[in-house]
């Protein structure tokens, strides 16, 4: 009579010592998440109100990583020759501290490391090394670059790509998304280095060695056509049993706030909805600038000088000179000629009139610090028209002793040459 009770025992003994290999959570914001519990955080990541930053901005070779603390199983066993499968969404911003400076974006990753040996910083997202023969390792990719590396062979400066173990992606796309699931279903781009929030889903099919990839700006539905598809079976060499997954990212010189904002994942089925209300807006005239950097950028505008030729020693004036070549249509004259190989035309022309703008005399005519940085970061900006006329005039004496002329019309205060 007691043998069926010892069996049932048994049983339960043995079930309760078989671990789970599930894994399904979903992350509608990082609010009230505790590191190294709900996520593990490496070296710059960290929780900043309800989102994950993974880089720091005062760090100028930053790199972070964030991980789920579970590992997701990949294989069911070391000699299994078939993949495990799952899906996950999640939100992200990437969001530059000027919109015209190179970044790197961020890669969603799975690894057998929580910090993989030899991984660098700058367009390695750290993850990668720098190693000119890549290897055959359990490590696997998604990055979302918004930045253009020739010795990778990136397409562009804003595209989605597979990584095996290698900058260089297997494959890669131009972010974006279709619109309908007919072949003749229209691309609508998407910059990924905006700010906005965006939606991204990867689902990986590991019986048919297949990685869907598909993007879409926060609450357009999932478009039923992936942005980039990828199949192949050499997909196995690069994962392992078990492995961490998450995000990793990381900079150079320039400021990029990567944030993750939600996060789903599921093994078991498909991943779980996102709520997408009420996730926090990131954007370039709402950015995190702090006063400081604003007054730093005003005061590059002031002291414009420093992108200038010498000019003539009979110049009395450099900024009546600069001047003056702007009311003749020569304002590319005044910068020197060793630098302007280096940078756009029309945005050292921008930066000579923003120069302009702030040295006016009346400082009552003088740009504010807010229409400053609204046209350095490309959004709409009112400034006076009187200012700008007088930005235009060439020259010529004003009687009322007080401004640069008197013309009520002339060239707009933007990065386009004057006409």
């Amino acid at each position: 009579m007691t043998r069926p009770v010892t069996v049932l025992f048994i049983t339960h003994i043995f079930l309760f010592f078989i671990p789970s290999f599930a894994l399904d959570f979903l992350y509608n914001s990082f609010g009230n998440i505790t590191n190294g519990t709900n996520l593990i955080l490496i070296n710059d990541a960290r929780l900043d109100s309800s989102v994950v930053r993974l880089t720091n901005d005062s760090n100028q070779f930053s790199f972070g990583r964030a991980y789920h603390p579970q590992k997701l199983t990949m294989k069911p066993s070391s000699n299994s020759t078939t993949l495990s499968s799952f899906s996950t969404s999640f939100v992200f911003s990437v969001l530059p501290g000027i919109a015209s400076s190179p970044g790197f974006g961020f890669c969603f990753v799975l690894t057998n490391l929580t910090s993989p040996p030899g991984a660098l910083a700058s367009q390695y997202f750290g993850l990668f090394t720098n190693a000119t023969v890549p290897v055959v390792a359990p490590l696997l990719a998604v990055e979302f670059d918004t930045g253009r590396n020739t010795e990778f062979n990136d397409p562009d400066d804003n595209h989605i790509g597979i990584d095996l173990n290698n900058l260089e992606s297997i494959k890669n796309a131009s972010a974006g998304y279709y619109t309908n699931s007919s072949s003749n279903g229209s691309f609508v781009p998407v910059s990924m280095k905006s700010g906005q929030n965006i939606h991204a889903w990867i689902d990986f099919d590991g019986t048919n060695f297949e990685i869907n990839v598909t993007i879409a700006p926060i609450g357009v539905p999932k478009p039923s056509i992936p942005t980039l598809n990828y199949k192949n079976p050499v997909i196995a060499n690069y994962v392992s049993n078990e492995m961490f997954v998450g995000f990793s990212a990381s900079k150079t010189d320039f400021i990029e706030a990567q944030r993750i904002l939600a996060w789903s994942l599921s093994d078991t089925g498909v991943a779980r909805e996102i709520n997408i209300n009420n996730l926090p807006v990131f954007s370039l005239s709402s950015s995190s600038l702090s006063d400081g950097a604003i007054a730093g950028i005003v005061i590059g505008c002031v002291v414009f000088v420093i992108i200038c030729a010498s000019g003539d020693d009979d110049e009395a004036v450099l900024k009546d000179w600069v001047r003056e070549l702007y009311g003749q249509g020569r304002l590319i004259e005044a910068t020197d000629r060793r630098i302007r190989e280096e940078y756009k035309i029309e945005e050292m022309e921008m930066v000579l009139k923003l120069g302009l703008a702030c040295c006016h005399p009346d400082p009552m005519k003088r740009p504010n610090m807010k229409d400053v940085v609204a046209i350095l970061v490309g959004a709409d900006a009112t400034t006076p028209k009187e200012l700008l006329g007088e930005l235009a005039r060439g020259g010529g004496d004003d009687s009322s002793g007080g401004g640069w002329g008197d013309s009520t019309e002339g060239a707009p205060l933007q990065s386009e040459p004057p006409v």
